[in-house]
């Protein structure tokens, strides 16, 4: 980066902006600052076109008036989805974010803190971490983490343990066959009791606790 920062020293707004824009460029995006293209006024829009993604982002420095970082949250939600925007990000110097980071990955909005953005600009961030400092949770997608979850994605986890399920019954009928013959019915009947009971606890934990 050509500017030289230090992590206590305050930066304007405009500053600010140009080290996020920076941090996307290096990331390869390409980057617009104070841009009205979606009707109205984005400190940075960043697009990259594989994956197509688009981001904009609002940057706040240091300032003396308090800032309602929840209301940051829920209006540059609202902006990217106006905008049709992939993702939001909204970046905040010198204000403890702590308690705002799981809010904000609930509504679906990055957020940055002056760690994130000290990290990736001396770097300590590599793309990895870049990419987990700015979707804020985990993803399969290299830039789809902002996006909210498929709708098919809790089916699919359902019919893989439905499918697990059916393989370990087949398995455990066969040894029960098995058991059958060489000992009593009764044997038998409680070891299919308890394939069934256990099929139905992998079907109900899918369903209630797909992330598991």
């Amino acid at each position: 980066m050509e500017e030289e920062v230090k992590r206590d020293e305050p930066r304007s707004g405009s500053l600010l902006q140009r080290i996020v824009a920076n941090i996307f460029e290096k990331a390869g995006f390409s980057v617009s600052m104070n841009s009205g293209k979606f009707g109205f006024k984005a400190d940075i829009i960043a697009t990259k076109s594989s994956p197509e993604m688009t981001v904009i982002i609002t940057c706040k420095g240091h300032s003396r008036l308090p800032l309602n970082i929840e209301g940051l949250i829920h209006e540059w939600d609202s902006k990217r989805k106006y905008a049709n925007a992939q993702a939001a990000l909204v970046v905040v110097e010198g204000v403890n974010l702590k308690s705002y980071f799981d809010y904000a990955k609930r509504v679906g909005v990055g957020l940055w803190d002056d760690n994130i953005i000290y990290g990736l600009i001396t770097g300590q961030g590599k793309f990895d971490d870049f990419m987990r400092a700015f979707i804020q949770f985990d993803t399969a997608s290299a830039m789809g983490g902002m996006a909210r979850p498929k709708k098919g994605n809790l089916a699919v986890k359902i019919l893989k343990r439905i499918l697990i399920a059916a393989i370990i019954y087949t398995i455990s009928l066969l040894a029960a066959l098995a058991v059958y013959y060489v000992m009593n019915l009764q044997l038998l009947i409680m070891w299919l009791i308890s394939c069934v009971l256990f099929i139905i606890l992998i079907v109900l934990k899918g369903y209630f606790l797909p992330e598991i």
